[in-house]
């Protein structure tokens, strides 16, 4: 494809763009330091279609994109993305993975991912059990407790009932039977990912 009908489809793109915020300042377009951008890119996981964002922001600044160089730093970006430890941190932020890994690396990259992202839903499950327990533990405190739990309580709450306080002590030692499987289960899933 030819400079000047690459540059007229960027134009094109950039004109039906409907607004929205820049992928880059004028001042990162008239640098023209495309592989630094595209290795910053490609070290956050972007895809392809992050170039033509940042074409339609040039363009709209009247400056060229140079694709060819984004993409040489892009790969370079990606050789620092795709790996176990990286793959890990994005699925323990619960972060989306967008299919970016080339195929001889994307295997290694899921196996730290899928790591990342038990390791968030087990500290979520563990969480809420332990907030469940908390708000159980409020509820069950004396009204004349001073502790930091009774202060939680609604002025407007009936007191319990002997039924209702002895399904509410049954439901807290079942609750912390499971935050035992829950820390264990994160203890597991804690050791495989201490392994990458």
């Amino acid at each position: 494809m030819s400079s000047t009908i690459h540059r007229l489809l960027l134009a094109a793109l950039a004109i039906t763009a409907l607004g929205g915020c820049a992928s880059l300042p004028k001042s990162a377009c008239q640098s023209g330091a495309w592989y630094d951008i595209g290795l910053r890119d490609g070290s956050s996981g972007h895809t392809e279609d992050r170039f033509l964002d940042h074409a339609q922001a040039c363009v709209r600044h009247g400056l060229p994109a140079d694709r060819d160089q984004w993409m040489l730093g892009r790969a370079r970006g990606l050789d620092r993305y795709c790996t176990v430890r990286n793959g890990l941190a994005v699925g323990e932020n619960n972060s989306r993975y967008g299919g970016v890994c080339p195929a001889e690396r994307e295997d290694e990259f899921l196996r730290g991912y899928d790591v990342g992202r038990d390791l968030h839903a087990a500290r979520g499950e563990l969480a809420s059990i332990e907030g469940e327990m908390q708000r159980i533990r409020a509820r069950l405190a004396p009204p004349d407790d001073k502790s930091g739990d009774a202060d939680r309580k609604s002025p407007d709450e009936k007191p319990l009932t002997d039924k209702e306080r002895l399904a509410l002590a049954y439901q807290l030692g079942m609750l912390t039977v499971q935050r035992e499987t829950a820390r264990r289960q994160l203890g597991d899933i804690e050791l495989v990912a201490r392994s990458f």
